[in-house]
């Protein structure tokens, strides 16, 4: 992986990859230092990510998922947003 074996490989890790295990928001702001990419273009991509669809949860709805499976996912599609 890029992060692991490249730009990130000296076992740089933020607060929020330690406690969540998984690659946040502060962790792609270092990412586009060591690319070269301007934090506008970042934040506009990231920001993205943070917005709520409102087709997420009619489609969630109308799947063939269980109503336990669609509760469990909207919950997590929920807390992404935050």
């Amino acid at each position: 992986m890029v992060l692991k074996d490249g730009l990130l490989s000296y076992n740089y890790d933020t607060e929020g990859y330690i406690a969540y295990t998984f690659y946040a928001f502060d962790d792609f702001l270092v990412f586009k230092s060591r690319i070269g990419i301007t934090e506008k273009r970042v934040l506009q991509n990231l920001f993205l990510f943070q917005k709520d669809y409102g087709k997420v949860r009619t489609l969630t709805q109308n799947s063939w998922l269980s109503d336990a499976a669609k509760s469990t996912y909207l919950t997590a599609y929920e807390s992404r947003l935050k």
